[in-house]
């Protein structure tokens, strides 16, 4: 076979568009070949002890110059999967967060700034619900979701999303003797990762929940965890001694029941637990475990907290885009902080002064001042899912766009 090829013979015009174009090749070449080298940026590590100092790049959180509060960003911890909540001990020591999508619980050492452990749950296939319809579907059930501290602060109480379960887990000693395990609805298998790389296999007893368990609080008298139950539309109280399941309240409002925030007031006996279907916190007796009143606030209570006197709620509402300080005893509104944005989530400073509200579909955050009821500043954080505060600092745990992280920042006073 023969191919024969035709050259085009070659114009003025064709010849000064080759050159152009040789011309431009050649300005290029040399326009890379003059940069200076810059390493690209390193893929974030999967390990659990990753810190990232704080970039310059970081927003600053600024606060009107009329305040007397003062907020500065302090540290952040990578590597997670997706971080649900942050708790922090009450000696503002240690710090635990639940890393849902990461089927983990990570233990920081806020002293030494380390992540001091990681436990990582086996994990197993089974029947778990949409968080918005309800309907079932085949996951991952070993999914840490919120998380309290037991007496002393010697161990903490995660609640596993799929699994329909809350996990004690021993901080001070992670191995569980085999006689206690024997006391409980059923174990977990999990490996620790201890800070120097070191894996050790445990078993860890739990309580049965009811369906989808999200937040969960002890009493005061340490007795019993009172966890809520998204799908179920209750709230499971499971004995800490036995770890095991005494009773399931309804949240029945009289409207769609989809139990979140909750909260336990000694002085009264009594639990509070917000109905983000029911629009209302239900409030119940803790002795005879019925329902004492519903407080009708707003269409989309998502979290509340009781303030130090008892005397008052602070409430976010979601759809709302909400801030509240209502009345315990007149049943009304105090004062509403609105926002652009929804408010799904918050925590108050140990001396009441001010709160961080999240705004998690907005990847924001505003600082509120609580004396005022007014909004300081609205500052920029990757999908603000937790909160909670030490002493003289707050960290904001991420869920969502490209992964979970922590952010700790420091706060004080000027006078």
């Amino acid at each position: 076979m023969i191919i024969t090829l035709y050259i085009e013979p070659i114009t003025k015009q064709r010849m000064k568009k080759i050159i152009l174009g040789l011309s431009l090749l050649v300005a290029f070449i040399l326009t890379i070949a003059c940069q200076p080298f810059t390493e690209s940026k390193a893929a974030e590590s999967e390990q659990h002890t990753t810190i990232k100092e704080p970039a310059k790049k970081e927003p600053e959180i600024i606060i009107p110059s009329d305040s007397t509060l003062v907020i500065n960003l302090d540290t952040i911890w990578t590597g997670a999967v997706g971080i649900k909540s942050v708790h922090i001990t009450k000696d503002g020591k240690t710090a635990v967060a639940c890393d849902l999508e990461g089927c983990a619980v990570w233990v920081i050492d806020l002293t030494t700034k380390k992540v001091s452990s990681k436990i990582v749950f086996d994990r197993t296939e089974g029947p778990g619900y949409d968080d918005n319809s309800k309907e079932v579907e085949k996951c991952i059930r070993e999914k840490p979701v919120d998380c309290c501290f037991g007496p002393m602060d010697s161990c903490v109480y995660v609640t596993l999303y799929n699994a329909n379960s809350v996990v004690e887990i021993p901080l001070l000693q992670h191995q569980v003797p085999d006689a206690t395990l024997k006391v409980c609805d059923k174990t977990y298998g999990a490996t620790v990762i201890d800070s120097s790389g070191q894996k050790k296999r445990v078993k860890y007893r739990s309580g049965n929940s009811e369906k989808m368990p999200k937040m969960v609080s002890i009493t005061p008298d340490n007795k019993y965890l009172m966890v809520t139950n998204w799908v179920s539309g209750s709230v499971s109280m499971v004995n800490t001694a036995t770890m095991k399941n005494e009773k399931n309240i309804m949240v029945n409002s009289g409207y769609k029941q989809y139990p979140r925030g909750i909260s336990v007031d000694s002085t009264s006996n009594s639990l509070f637990v917000n109905n983000m279907g029911g629009g209302c916190i239900s409030e119940f007796n803790l002795s005879t475990r019925k329902l004492i009143q519903n407080f009708p606030i707003m269409s989309n209570p998502g979290h509340h907290t009781l303030s130090a006197d008892k005397n008052h709620f602070y409430i976010c509402d979601n759809a709302g885009k909400a801030f509240y300080k209502y009345s315990r005893t007149d049943k009304k509104t105090i004062k509403k902080v609105s926002f652009k944005e929804n408010a799904l989530l918050f925590a108050v400073d140990p001396s009441e002064k001010f709160a961080v509200v999240l705004h998690w579909y907005n990847s924001k955050a505003s600082v509120v001042d609580l004396e005022k009821m007014s909004i300081l500043d609205t500052f920029k954080i990757q999908r603000p899912i937790g909160v909670d505060f030490g002493d003289g600092f707050f960290i904001i745990s991420s869920y969502g766009d490209g992964g979970g992280k922590l952010t700790k920042y420091n706060y004080n006073y000027k006078y």
